[in-house]
């Protein structure tokens, strides 16, 4: 291999995403570290927000890619990266929630009559 050729590997890429989306989670919104120190609920955990969502279309394109397509692998996670990037943009641009899983509480259940 001569040395004007750049080798990224798949772990690289993923590596750099992950590092983008950390820092613009920390700059926007908080750590999810310091909630867990602070004994406050993870912005990430609470309903309405699109972050999960996003990330397992993520992860499930890139499953079907190598898994079911054969995809070489530095295409697989480049169509990850764009299906996780534009889900996320789009959940902001459009302001799509997710609903929350439990049932809302009964007044009974917040006087502790229950």
């Amino acid at each position: 291999m001569s040395t004007d050729q750049l080798v990224v590997t798949p772990l690289a890429l993923l590596l750099l995403e992950q590092s983008f989306q950390g820092a613009q989670q920390f700059l926007r919104r908080g750590s999810l570290i310091r909630d867990v120190l602070t004994n406050t609920e993870p912005f990430l955990f609470k309903p309405g927000q699109f972050y999960v969502v996003a990330a397992l279309a993520g992860c499930a394109s890139y499953v079907a890619a190598t898994e079911w397509l054969h995809l070489p692998l530095s295409i697989a996670v480049w169509i990850a990266i764009g299906i996780t990037f534009t889900a996320r943009t789009l959940s902001i641009v459009f302001n799509w929630k997710t609903a929350s899983i439990l049932p809302k509480p009964t007044p009974e259940d917040v006087d502790g009559n229950a």
